[in-house]
């Protein structure tokens, strides 16, 4: 029977785990999210300015194809 509240308890502890994990992820997820739209931002803004897909890329350490993916999408 202790035993038994044992488990219990350390699978309490594991699905709270579980579920704090959860939310850090979603939360790094967001903050990727947030980056990536201010680079695109900035890459679009560039283009606007009239620089090469070689220059942007230069500027702000974005690789071509990423540069070409943002311009595009």
């Amino acid at each position: 029977m202790m035993l038994l509240g044992f488990i219990s308890g350390v699978l309490a502890v594991l699905a709270v785990s579980g579920i704090y994990l959860e939310l850090q992820e979603r939360k790094e997820a967001q903050n990727n999210r947030m980056k990536y739209a201010s680079q695109i931002r900035q890459v679009r803004t560039l283009r606007k300015k009239g620089m090469t897909i070689r220059e942007i890329s230069r500027r702000t350490w974005i690789p071509k194809s990423t540069v070409h993916r943002y311009l595009n999408d």
